[in-house]
Formats: C-alpha cells, sequence, structure tokens
C-alpha cells in the first residue's frame, strides 16, 4: 500500500509538472506568434528585395538564390526541430528526475527491511543458541545423575556379594536362613536386571544426546550458511544499485547536453546569419560582373572582380570550418557510440553472472531448506517414537522443534522474497531492451555514416562548381589585359577616338600591366584568406558534431525512459497478478471461513438444545434425589460446551473483522486497478510522444546528414590548401621547440641559482642558531653550578654528576645533530657535511673525555699542593711577624721606583708581567715551581688544553654572568683576606686598617639582598688591554680632574654596592684557609680559539679547576701585611699584561669604569689594587670595585 500511495503522489507531482509544462508553453507559443509577426514582415521585405536583385541577374546567379533559400528554409527547420526537442528533453529530465527520487526512497525502505530482517535472524540465532546450550546443560545434568544413580547400585550390589559371601553367625533356625538367603538371591537377580535395564536406558540417552547434539550442530551450520546466503543477496541487490548511479552520471550528461545545444543554437543562428549576408554579398557581386561584361571594363571592374573572388573564398573557407566540424562530430559519435555498445555489453555480462549466482544460490538454498524439513522430520519421528520409552524426559522440547521449523519457514520466505527481488532487478527483459537499443544505436549510426558519405559527395560537386567560378573570374581577369591593348591599338589607328578610351594608349597599357600585378597580389591575399577560412571550417565542423552528440544523448535518454516506461508496466502487471492471486486466496479463504461460521451456528443451535434439555433434566432430577451426582456431572460438561462454544463466538467474531478488512483490502485492490488504468494510458500518450520525438530526431539526423555532406565537399580543397601550412608549421615548431629548450635551461639555472642562495642561507641561520642555543645553555648550565661552589667538600661527587650531565648532553647533541641531519637529507652537500660534522664531534667528544680524566688527575695533584702550600703558608706567616716593618721597608729601599712583579695568571709564568721597565722579578716559591711543572706535564700529556684554557671573551662572559664563580672571584681580595684590613675612606690619605672580617660580619640582611640583586655586566676587550684605576685613587689623584661629580658618585654608589658580599661565603673561605686574590679571573678572560664546539658543562669544569690553581698561585704569593704603599707616580702606574698561551691578554672592570677608561687610558695608566706590585706599593688595597689584572 505504501508503494501504491508513493507511485500516486509521484503521477500526481508528474500532472503538476505537465500543467506547469502546458502553461509555460502556453506563454512561449504567445510570445512565438509575435515573433512570427515579425519575422513575417522581414520576410516580405527580403522577398522584395530579393526579386529586386533577382530582376538583372543570370542563371547561376539565381540558382544560388535558390540554394540559399533552400538552406534558410532547412535552417528554420532546424531551429524547429531543436526547439521541439529540447521542451521534450526538459519534460523528460523532470520525470527522470522524480522516478529517481522514487527509486531511491524504495531502495531505502528495502534496505532498512533487509536491515530490520537481519536483525531478527540474528536475534532467533541467539535465542535458539542460549535454547541448546540450556538444553546442553540439563543432558549434562541428567548424565551425571545417572552416573550416582549408578555407583550407588553398584555400592548396593557390593554389599550384598558382601554380605552373601560373609553370612552373619548362624542362627538356630536353619529354615530361616535359607529362606533369607533366598530372598536375598531373589532380591541380587531383580537389582541386576534393573541395573541392566538402567544401563540400556542409559546408553539409549547418551546415544540419543549425542544424536541431537550432532543434529542441532548441523542445523546451526545450516542456519549460518542460509544467513550468508542471505548476506550475499544483499550484496547482489546493493550491487544494482549501480544503475541508480548511472542514472544520476546521464542525468548530468543531459544538463550538459542542454547546455552545448543552447550554445550550439547560438552559434548556428550567427553562421547562418553570415551564410545568408555572404550569399546575399555572392548575388551583388555576380550582378555586378554580369553589367560589367555588357559595357566596356573600367577600373571599377577590377575592383569588382576582387570583391566577388573575395566573397567567394570567404564562403568556401566557411564551408571548409563547417565541414571539419561536422567530421569532428561525427568522430566523436561514432567513438561514444563504441564506448556506449561496450559499457552495453559488461553489463550484460554483469547481469548474466548475477543471474546465474542467483540461480545457483537459490537452488542451494532450496536444497539446504528440503534437507532440513527431512532432518526435522526425522526428529519428529524420532521423538514420537521415544515418547513412550523411560528417556522421554530428556528428549529436546517439541517447542524447540516448532521454533526451528518457524525459523526456516522464515528463512524460506526471505529467500523467496530476496529472489524475487533479484529477478525485477535483473530482468532479462530490460537486457533485451538494452540489446535492442544498441541496435537501434548502430542503426542509426551506420545511417549517418551513409549520410556523411552522400555529403561528402555534394560538397564535392559544391567545391567544383565554386573552383569552376573561381577559374571563370580568373579567366576574365586575364582577358581584360589583351582587350584593352586592341582597344588602344584600335584607337591609334582610328579616326575617330572612342569616348570610353584615354588619349594616350601606351600610357593606359602600363597601367593595365600594374593592374594585372595588383590583381596577382590580390590573389595571393585571397589564397592565404583561404588558409585562415580552412580554420572557421574547422570550427563549424565542430559545432556540427556537438550538435550532433546532443541529438544522440536526447534519443538514448529518450530509449531509455521508453524501457523504463516499459520495466515499469511490467512491474505493475506482476503485482496486480500477485494481488489478484491474493484476493482468490483471501475470496477462498472467506467462503471457507462463512461454512465454518454455519457450522459453528449449527453447533450452538445443538448446543441450546442440550442446555434445554439439561434444564429439564435437572427439573426432573430435583424429584429423583439419587441421581443428582449424575446431574452435576452433566450439569459441569455442559458448562465446558457452553466455554466451548464461547470460545467459538469469538473466534467468530475475529473472522468477521477479517472479513472487514478484505472487504478493505478489496476496495484497495479496486482503486489500484483504476490507477494501473491511468498509468496505462500515460504510458500510452508517453509512447506516442517518444514516436514523435524518434520521427522528429530523423529528421533532423537528415538535415544534418545534408550538411555534412556539402561540408565533406570542401575537405578536398582543405587538404590543398593545409599542404604549404604544413611546411611553416613544422619550421615554427622547431623553433618553438628550440626557444622552449632556452626557456627550460634558464630556468633550470636560475632554479639551481635560488636553491644554492636558500641553502646559503638556511646555513648561516642554522649557525647562527646554534651558537644561541650553546651561549643559551652555557648560561643555564652556570645557573645550575651555584649549589657546587657553596658546597666544597662534595666537589668529587659533583664532578661526577657533572660528567654524567655532560654525557647526556652530548646524547642530546648527537640527537639534535641527527634531527638536523634528517632535516637536511632534501639537500645532498649539506647533509654531506653535516655527517661529516657529527662524526668530528664524536672525535672530539673522546678527546674532551681523555682531557676530563686528566683534568681529574691535575686536581688531585692541584690539592696535595694546596696541602702542602697551607703548611707553607703558615711558617710565612711566623716569619713575616718575626720581621714586622722593618723587613718591609728595607724592601722597598733595596729596589727600583717601582713595585716588584707579581704573578699575573696561575700556571702562566712563561711571560714575566711587570709594572714598570726597571723592575726586577720575584723569586718563586718552590711549591710554585712543583705545580707549574705538573701544569706543564698535563699540557704535553692533552696537546689541547691550552685551547681549551683560553675561552673567548663573548661567550666567556656570558658563563661568568649571574654565576657564583664570577661574582666570587670578582670581589676585591681585601675582603676575602684574612690578614687584609679594607679602607675606612675612599681617599688614599686614610691608609688605616678599620677591622678584619668583624665589620663585614656586621652588615645587615637588607646589604646582602641588595649586593644579590645587583647585576655587573663585564665588558670583554677584544686584545690586549691593562686594568683599570681603582676608585678611590682615580677621584683622589689628578687625572680624574675633568670627570663630572655626578658620575663620581654613580661610581660611588656601585662601588658600595660591590663591597657588600656573603659574610656566609667568606666565613667558609676563612675555614679552609683558602683567600681569593686578583689572579682569579685572567685565565678565563685571555683571548683563545673559539669554544663554541665544548658543551657548556665541560666550560665549566675546566674553569672551576683554573680557578683553583689560581688561587693556590694566590695564596702562595701572597704579601706580607705590614706593606706599604709608593706615593706619587708609582701608585698609578699601570699593572704589567698578562700573557697567556695564545699570547693575549684580557682584563675585566665594570661597566662605568670600562666607559671612562676608554677616554682616559692614553692619560695616564690605572691600578687594580689587587695585585702584589700594588699591595707592595700601597700597604693597603684599593677600591673594592676593581678587577684584578
Amino acid at each position: 500500500m505504501e508503494g501504491y500511495v508513493a507511485e500516486k503522489a509521484a503521477l500526481e507531482e508528474v500532472l503538476q509538472q505537465k500543467e506547469t509544462q502546458t502553461e509555460r508553453l502556453v506563454e512561449e507559443l504567445e510570445g512565438l506568434r509575435v515573433q512570427l509577426q515579425e519575422l513575417s514582415e522581414e520576410h516580405t521585405l527580403l522577398l522584395r528585395q530579393r526579386d529586386a536583385i533577382a530582376g538583372g541577374l543570370g542563371e547561376p546567379e539565381k540558382e544560388l538564390l535558390r540554394e540559399a533559400e533552400r538552406l534558410a528554409q532547412e535552417k528554420l527547420d532546424v531551429q524547429r526541430q531543436a526547439e521541439k526537442d529540447r521542451g521534450g528533453l526538459l519534460s523528460r529530465l523532470k520525470l527522470l528526475e522524480s522516478e529517481l527520487e522514487e527509486q531511491e526512497s524504495s531502495r531505502q525502505e528495502q534496505e532498512e527491511r533487509r536491515r530490520a530482517h537481519t536483525e531478527d535472524l540474528q536475534q532467533h540465532i541467539q535465542a535458539l543458541e542460549r535454547q541448546l546450550k540450556h538444553h546442553r546443560q540439563f543432558m549434562d545434568e541428567q548424565a551425571v545423575e545417572r552416573e550416582h544413580e549408578r555407583d550407588e547400585f553398584q555400592q548396593e550390589i557390593k554389599k550384598l556379594e558382601a554380605q552373601l559371601r560373609h553370612p552373619n553367625k548362624p542362627s538356630a533356625g536353619g529354615d530361616c536362613r535359607g529362606q533369607k538367603i533366598e530372598d536375598l538371591v531373589l532380591q541380587v537377580e531383580t537389582l541386576q536386571a534393573a541395573i541392566k535395564e538402567k544401563m540400556e536406558d542409559y546408553n539409549s540417552l547418551l546415544l540419543t544426546k549425542e544424536q541431537y547434539q550432532r543434529d542441532l550442530a548441523e542445523q546451526n551450520e545450516e542456519i549460518d550458511k542460509m544467513a550468508g546466503r542471505i548476506r550475499e543477496l544483499e550484496q547482489a541487490l546493493l550491487n544494482t544499485s549501480e544503475s541508480s548511479r548511472a542514472l544520476g552520471q546521464l542525468e548530468q550528461e543531459l544538463e550538459k547536453a542542454r547546455k552545448t545545444e543552447q550554445e550550439l543554437l547560438q552559434d548556428k543562428e550567427a553562421l547562418q546569419q553570415q551564410q545568408y549576408s555572404s550569399r546575399l554579398q555572392i548575388s551583388a557581386l555576380q550582378s555586378k560582373l554580369d553589367e560589367a561584361r555588357h559595357r566596356f571594363p573600367e577600373s571599377t571592374a577590377e575592383q569588382a572582380l576582387k570583391e566577388q573572388l573575395e566573397a567567394v573564398q570567404q564562403t568556401l573557407l566557411n564551408k571548409e570550418k563547417e565541414a571539419e566540424v561536422l567530421a569532428e562530430q561525427l568522430e566523436q559519435v561514432q567513438r561514444d557510440l563504441a564506448v556506449k555498445a561496450e559499457e552495453v555489453l559488461q553489463l550484460h555480462l554483469q547481469l548474466t553472472v548475477l543471474t546465474e549466482q542467483n540461480s545457483i544460490c537459490v537452488s542451494q538454498l532450496q536444497n539446504e531448506i528440503s534437507s532440513l524439513k527431512e532432518t526435522v522430520s526425522e526428529l519428529q519421528r524420532r521423538g514420537g517414537g521415544e515418547g513412550d520409552d523411560p528417556a522421554s524426559v530428556l528428549q529436546l522440547p517439541l517447542a524447540l522443534l516448532e521454533e526451528k521449523n518457524q525459523e526456516i519457514d522464515h528463512l524460506n520466505e526471505q529467500i523467496l522474497h530476496l529472489q524475487q527481488e533479484v529477478d525485477v532487478s535483473n530482468d532479462d527483459k530490460a537486457v533485451e531492451e538494452v540489446q535492442a537499443e544498441v541496435e537501434e544505436l548502430r542503426s542509426q549510426v551506420e545511417r549517418l555514416l551513409g549520410d556523411q558519405a552522400r555529403l561528402r559527395q555534394d560538397k564535392e560537386e559544391e567545391v567544383e562548381q565554386l573552383h569552376e567560378v573561381i577559374h571563370k573570374l580568373q579567366e576574365e581577369l586575364a582577358q581584360l589585359g589583351p582587350n584593352r591593348h586592341e582597344v588602344s591599338d584600335s584607337q591609334e589607328h582610328s579616326p575617330q577616338p572612342h569616348s570610353f578610351w584615354p588619349p594616350h594608349g601606351q600610357e593606359e597599357s602600363l597601367c593595365q600591366e600594374l593592374s594585372l600585378q595588383s590583381s596577382r597580389e590580390r590573389l595571393d591575399e585571397l589564397r592565404a584568406q583561404l588558409d585562415l577560412a580552412s580554420g572557421e571550417k574547422e570550427a563549424l565542423e565542430r559545432l556540427l558534431h556537438t550538435q550532433e552528440t546532443t541529438y544522440r544523448g536526447q534519443v538514448e535518454a529518450l530509449g531509455q525512459s521508453l524501457a523504463e516506461e516499459k520495466r515499469r508496466l511490467l512491474r505493475l502487471e506482476e503485482e496486480g497478478g500477485a494481488l489478484r492471486a491474493d484476493l482468490s486466496q483471501r475470496e477462498a479463504e472467506l467462503e471457507r471461513l462463512s461454512s465454518r461460521v454455519r457450522e459453528l451456528e449449527d453447533e450452538a443451535g445443538k448446543s441450546d438444545g442440550r442446555l434445554r434439555e439439561a434444564e429439564l433434566q435437572r427439573d426432573r432430577a430435583l424429584a429423583d434425589l439419587g441421581k443428582e451426582a449424575e446431574l452435576e456431572e452433566e450439569l459441569l460438561a455442559l458448562k465446558e460446551e457452553k466455554a466451548q462454544l464461547e470460545q467459538q463466538m469469538e473466534v467468530l467474531l475475529s473472522v468477521k473483522e477479517e472479513k472487514a478488512q478484505l472487504e478493505q483490502q478489496m476496495e484497495v485492490l479496486l482503486s489500484v486497478k483504476e490507477e494501473k488504468a491511468q498509468l496505462e494510458q500515460q504510458v500510452e500518450e508517453l509512447q506516442q510522444v517518444n514516436e514523435e520525438r524518434s520521427a522528429a530526431a530523423d529528421a533532423q539526423r537528415a538535415a544534418l546528414a545534408e550538411q555534412e555532406a556539402k561540408i565533406e565537399n570542401l575537405e578536398t580543397v582543405k587538404q590543398e590548401l593545409f599542404q604549404e601550412r604544413q611546411a611553416l608549421r613544422q619550421r615554427e615548431g622547431r623553433l618553438q621547440e628550440e626557444i622552449e629548450r632556452l626557456k627550460q635551461e634558464v630556468t633550470s639555472n636560475s632554479y639551481h641559482i635560488q636553491e644554492l642562495n636558500s641553502q646559503l642561507e638556511e646555513k648561516v641561520s642554522r649557525h647562527a642558531e646554534a651558537q644561541k642555543e650553546v651561549l643559551t645553555c652555557a648560561e643555564e648550565t652556570l645557573a645550575k653550578a651555584e649549589g657546587a661552589l657553596r658546597e666544597k667538600e662534595e666537589q668529587l661527587s659533583q664532578l661526577r654528576a657533572e660528567h654524567e650531565a655532560l654525557r647526556a648532553e652530548l646524547a642530546a647533541v648527537k640527537e639534535g645533530l641527527s634531527s638536523s641531519t634528517e632535516r637536511a637529507e632534501k639537500l645532498l652537500e649539506e647533509g654531506q657535511t653535516k655527517d661529516k660534522a657529527l662524526a668530528n664531534l664524536e672525535v672530539h667528544n673522546q678527546r674532551l673525555k681523555t682531557e676530563l680524566r686528566g683534568l681529574q688527575e691535575d686536581l688531585a695533584l692541584q690539592e696535595e699542593e694546596v696541602a702542602y702550600q697551607q703548611r707553607e703558608l703558615a711558617d710565612l706567616r711566623e716569619r713575616y711577624s718575626l720581621r714586622g716593618p722593618a723587613h718591609s721597608s728595607a724592601h722597598s729601599h733595596s729596589h727600583c721606583p717601582a713595585p716588584p712583579a707579581a704573578p699575573c695568571a696561575a700556571g702562566r709564568r712563561t711571560a714575566s708581567c711587570r709594572c714598570c721597565p726597571t723592575s726586577a722579578p720575584r723569586p718563586r716559591p718552590r711549591s710554585c715551581a712543583s705545580w707549574t711543572a705538573a701544569r706543564s706535564r698535563r699540557r704535553c700529556s692533552t696537546p689541547r688544553a691550552s685551547e681549551l684554557s683560553g675561552l673567548h671573551n663573548s661567550s666567556l662572559d656570558l658563563h661568568i654572568k649571574g654565576s657564583p664563580v664570577g661574582r666570587a672571584s670578582s670581589q676585591p681580595p681585601e675582603l676575602l683576606s684574612p690578614e687584609l684590613e679594607p679602607p675606612s675612606s675612599c681617599s688614599p690619605d686614610s691608609v688605616a686598617a678599620s677591622g678584619s672580617l668583624s665589620a663585614l660580619d656586621s652588615l645587615d640582611a637588607q646589604k646582602v639582598n641588595d649586593f644579590e640583586q645587583l647585576g655587573l655586566t663585564p665588558s670583554a676587550s677584544p686584545g690586549c688591554s691593562t686594568s683599570t684605576l681603582s676608585a678611590q685613587e682615580w677621584v683622589s689623584d689628578g687625572y680624574g680632574s675633568n670627570v663630572s661629580s655626578e658620575l663620581g658618585t654613580r661610581l660611588n654608589v656601585e662601588l658600595a654596592a660591590t663591597e657588600r658580599l656573603d659574610a656566609n661565603f667568606l666565613e667558609y673561605l676563612r675555614n679552609r684557609d683558602m683567600d681569593l686574590t686578583n689572579n682569579t679571573d685572567s685565565a678565563a678572560d685571555s683571548e683563545g680559539p673559539s669554544l663554541e664546539l665544548l658543551s657548556p658543562e665541560l666550560q665549566v669544569l675546566l674553569k672551576r679547576v683554573y680557578q683553583e690553581g689560581c688561587r693556590v698561585l694566590a695564596l702562595s704569593h701572597r704579601p706580607a701585611p705590614d706593606a706599604r704603599p709608593r706615593p706619587g707616580r708609582q701608585r698609578s702606574e699601570p699593572c704589567r699584561k698578562r700573557s697567556s698561551p695564545s699570547g693575549s691578554c684580557s682584563a675585566r672592570w665594570p661597566t662605568s669604569i670600562s666607559r671612562w677608561t676608554a677616554g682616559t687610558r692614553t692619560g695616564a695608566g690605572s691600578c687594580c689594587g689587587r695585585c702584589a706590585a700594588c699591595l707592595t706599593a700601597r700597604g693597603s688595597p684599593c677600591a673594592p670595585s676593581s678587577r684584578p689584572c
């Protein structure tokens, strides 16, 4: 019913569409009437013009005019046919769209139904599995019970046998004993017989159980197979949905065909207008030529002939173009037909394969169903036969078998339904219709080929006629020259000159020759124009080809629509037959039910009579009390019969309801029959419309064939004219190839240059990024090293941890390098360089490991030397305390005015540092000699130690910035040494000591926090430089007079901030008997090779080792506590330059002082106040903000 309702709705939609189409057609008809009036007026005007033109024309001109009229009439016919086909195609397209929507909705409904069926089947299968599991469990339980019973029987038998073998004590009565024995023997025999029976029953039960299990397993397998078949059939139905996709593609092609049809109509109109105008021009030129023949030729005759030639050549070119377009269209049509034929063959093969597969599947399913039915019948027979034996308790319930049978019937119904759907979808009639359509298309192609051949012949004839006309015109042009010569000669001999001839004959002949030359040039130009016209001819051929394809697509669409309508009719007929069969069945059921109702009514009447008789008997029985029991039984029986009758009445009511439903269905069937009659009428109308369209298409094909024949006649001329163009095209092609090759070379070179530039830029950017990453990593590692400096006792363990961190960092570096190499694989050269760099880094890491081991050994040696030097320091302190100030004064007067030399860098005694040229070197202690010997041994063992000791200034400043190492080493030595005292003021006159470390311990926490928050950024000098002057001295001496007081106050603030040191750190150094001197950072500031390849952890480790050596040397060369400063100029002498292994020297100072020294370095030197020379010269340290020399 739902399908019929949907079809009815679709038909109503189609009717509405047809009504809208009729309304639109009425509107178009009104517009066409107006156009017809306008065109009729134009036609009358054109007829008058034609009559006026044709009045003075000859036979060939009149023939040309007739041909023009014929072509115009053909044009009008073609336009009418195209419009008619367009309207029909539009209506057909709408019908197809509506049918497609209906098919999609029906397919969706079918898919939903199939899904529901599959879900039901799965639920049934799951229920059967549960039942099977339950039955198996029940069988297992029964088997276990039987085994228990058997064991009990065996135990009883054993007991009885034991009693028989071991009788009790003899009693008094022998007869009683014998009777007991006989009784026991009888009991044993009966028990054995019962055991045998039970055993037999048990064995039979086991056999039946196994048989049922096998049967259930087979049934489950068959159910699974049937479900698989159902899935396969569903897949086959889904495959049929490809036809709907093909329909969608055809609709898209129809839309494209509409667009191309509109474009072709426009092009056709334009071309026909051009053709009509060209023909009018040809006729006018021919009339002028006839006039020129009848009179004496003048200068205008040549021009008229040229124009006429041009017009003829233009027409030839147009016709050639049209012929080319038509030829291309025919080729495209042939290719499309071949493709369609192949597709039809493939579809036919697929349909045959699907039908065979479906037939095989259906036969197999039928066989399986029959076998299942046989097995079910056998099981039922077995169940019926075994119902009497004692094992009937264990047999499968009848409900399970009934469910199995119902499921099998349900599956059979589904299989039949799917088979019907497959038969409907893969109908053989549809295949035959497709084959018939293919044959029709082939016949149409053959007919088109014949028309094409005929058109070629007509075209050749027309081209020959045009060639003849051109030849005649050329002959007339050639005859003009001699005629003029003859006229000039006759004019010379005649006494009376002709009015048309010029006075000078010779000049006229020269003019004629020049005109002939110009006419020849014009002929060459006309030939070139012929070449151009050939291109237009190709365009016309393409246009005709597209028209033909559109018409062919329309014909195919019409054929497909007819086939679909036929299929729909067949479906409706099949449905009508099925409905008729259902009606007949329902009628038979109604008759059967009516007979049953009558029988039940008769039985009800009989039962009423019985009830009445029973009531009478009851009344009679009241008198007879002895028959009360019988009467009560009869009353009960009558009540039961009454209940049965009531049930039968309910059945009758249900039957009546079913009868009413059947009557409703009959009414629905009648309405369906009426709709079917309407559909048949509509199909007949559609067939008539299709026949009319086919007739119109045939007429259009005939017109196209005539045009193609005309166009093919012009192909021969085209071939002759294109031979000359081919050579030029070949030459042009060669030149273009060379140009393209050169362009490709230029582009490839430019691309290669761009790639090289990009590679260079990437290299530079990556190098800069690597430097930045190394610097940032160095800063992070320096921040991490703060804890290691505060705990000197755990330095070896921290060094090991740093060594492990170094390994991890090396692994990270390797991973980064590997990732960079992966990114650089795209560029071959850069990848190779990265691989080489990776190998070099691995070798370098191995070297660094060896150097690290050597440094650890040096550290052990340094610790031993520190212990030895501490002992020496104790001795030296005792000696200095005994000598006192006399020793210092004698020491100062025994040397030159310059202070003595002091070591400027730990472990770098090779270069002598002097304050003035006259200073003499101080003798070195034994401990320093031993330490330098150890350093020389380490240099011999590790040749790269000197390179690693000298760090680059830019990278080392970042390493030292913010580090506690840098902060500790940059503090003045007077704050760290227990023997030295800080000055009480900034002037050089205040030399007296104000206290030792107790003054520093009294600093409050706020000053310590200020010191920690203060960040001094040292500036490194790239070359060899001198240390700055102490701030107190600089303010007090005469060299700072040119600087403003504001700068001095700012320096005082910075110097006061630098005096705030951590008391805990100083206390730790005091407890360790260590002192920070001015030589701590000398090696770190020396210019050396770039350490960008080294990891930050290794740099920190090397710096620590070096600083420890510097501290050892400072402790070994600390000056006496009672030294006096030297007055005057000696205090401001520059400190000696420090020498490094690389031969360079560097100094570090605060930013403010470095800015000042940049302007005053040439005027006078400065002193740090922390070296041994300054301490011995002044007797007190300089400002605490000064840096070591």
